[in-house]
């Protein structure tokens, strides 16, 4: 399974992202989210009575060179609206996550998490080294 096709059988979509780990020294960000829906084959269409939901995963991107959060200065802390991949020069995937973000006013702002990385694997939280699910090598 390729990366892009790897982020086509997740949904995350209209689910809480409860933290961001950006681990500079181990060149990972580690996204967790209070439940990610494994859709299976997202080219025959997703049938909701056969997802299997992982309570309180992670997807875990590796091989990080960069992160960015627009516009800065706010906490992607709600709802995740997307999560988008594209391939990049140099064998890489930007991946690109909406995030909603809100202020103790209640107040809501969208926050684009951008992270550059050459893989990624979804994994439990309290083990985010183990693969629940994840694409085959490239190459």
């Amino acid at each position: 399974m390729s990366i892009e096709d790897f982020v086509e059988s997740i949904y995350m979509g209209d689910r809480a992202c409860k933290a961001i780990c950006i681990d500079g020294w181990n060149k990972r960000v580690v996204i967790q989210v209070d439940s990610i829906s494994v859709i299976g084959d997202a080219k025959k269409g997703w049938d909701p009575t056969s997802d299997r939901n992982l309570e309180n995963a992670c997807l875990v991107l590796t091989g990080v060179t960069s992160a960015a959060l627009t516009p800065p200065g706010y906490l992607p802390n709600d709802y995740i609206h997307g999560l988008r991949v594209t391939p990049t020069a140099g064998g890489c995937y930007e991946f690109t996550l909406d995030v909603a973000s809100v202020d103790d006013a209640g107040r809501t702002t969208e926050v684009t998490v951008r992270i550059v990385g050459a893989g990624a694997h979804l994994s439990p939280a309290e083990a985010p080294d183990e693969d629940l699910l994840a694409p085959a090598p490239r190459g």
